[in-house]
């Protein structure tokens, strides 16, 4: 079915476009991208959703991405470069989608943005674009999809914000559901990810938090389909991102940075305190910490001690326990300073 305002199935789904589809595609473009770069928000969002239209076909073609990609970015590029954040944003809005070679290059070219809102729409690009890789249609080239993996560790690393650090690891997550791109893409997730933690001293705000959680439990769902092997250095980096959350997590503990359970308080339905975040973050670390090391070697056996459970009590006995118990995985005799992970114990700063 067609859609409307927009081309009809047999341009988007063509496998070889012939002249005429191309000049209707070159038409469709030119009549939909007048308004993106105006400061009316209802005629942006009109064009913006007419050109992302044919790209949300479930049978688009590879054909189709690379014409539309060929006539459609020299209207984005300038709009990429504008002075105004909106227009920027709308731009990578529908490079994300396009999926092609050239729409990538554009979305590198803001990932390091001095704007935080712009990192964060790149980073949702560069996921979109990893999305392009699952379906039909695939036009994204291999060496530029490695591209934009090798572009999330250094983003991650440098990053501040809560916000684009979240954003990058789903991004890299999408990576890790690419078959060819897996291995890189966990390698990628946990190293950037460990230099965030590790340069976090105390507790951080939760929504910084909520992506060291949702790091921990997307590799931990890479790791556990056995249908998706992961090579033993990015399986050992994904080990040792779960040695950094629980060490972020014990130097939280040591600054008394998690306030202790007030006698007598109940949370109110739905609250997640930050205690039972981190509580969370330091399960999901360990968890992490014992599947990597079953994946590297079959007959690895370690207790799962669900240390970070010790937390939720929130009292003074409980976060001393924790302490205690999490040194048989990070201390200078734990887990990860030996075989099969052979980290070094130096790596684990506690307080």
């Amino acid at each position: 079915m067609a859609h409307a305002q927009s081309l009809p199935d047999s341009v988007v789904q063509s496998l070889v476009l012939s002249d005429a589809d191309a000049a209707q595609v070159t038409r469709f473009v030119d009549q939909n991208s007048t308004k993106l770069g105006s400061k009316d928000p209802e005629a942006i969002r009109k064009d913006r959703s007419a050109l992302l239209a044919p790209l949300s076909d479930s049978q688009v073609s590879t054909s189709f991405r690379q014409q539309y990609s060929r006539v459609l970015l020299p209207k984005l590029e300038p709009l990429a470069a504008d002075a105004d954040e909106i227009t920027v944003i709308n731009a990578l809005v529908i490079a994300g989608d396009l999926g092609t070679d050239a729409a990538a290059d554009l979305v590198l070219t803001k990932i390091g943005a001095p704007s935080a809102a712009i990192r964060y729409q790149a980073s949702y690009a560069i996921h979109r674009l990893f999305g392009t890789l699952t379906g039909t249609g695939r036009a994204l080239k291999p060496a530029k999809a490695q591209a934009l993996v090798a572009a999330i560790e250094p983003a991650l690393s440098k990053e501040a914000d809560p916000l684009v650090i979240g954003g990058l690891v789903r991004a890299g997550l999408a990576a890790a559901l690419v078959e060819e791109l897996r291995s890189d893409a966990v390698s990628a997730v946990a190293n950037g990810t460990s230099k965030v933690l590790q340069a976090q001293r105390t507790a951080a705000p939760d929504q910084l938090a909520t992506a060291f959680l949702h790091a921990g439990s997307g590799l931990t769902e890479v790791l556990a389909n056995p249908a998706a092997p992961i090579k033993a250095d990015a399986t050992r980096a994904a080990a040792g991102l779960g040695g950094d959350m629980i060490a972020y997590v014990s130097r939280a503990v040591t600054g008394k940075a998690l306030p202790l359970k007030a006698a007598n308080a109940k949370p109110r339905a739905g609250d997640v305190t930050s205690r039972e975040l981190h509580a969370q973050v330091a399960l999901s670390g360990e968890t992490l910490v014992l599947l990597s090391g079953k994946t590297l070697n079959a007959g690895f056996d370690a207790p799962n001690r669900k240390s970070g459970e010790k937390l939720r009590g929130g009292t003074t006995s409980g976060d001393a326990e924790f302490l205690v118990e999490v040194g048989t995985v990070i201390g200078s005799s734990g887990i990860l300073v030996g075989e099969p992970f052979s980290l070094p114990a130096a790596r684990f700063v506690v307080k």
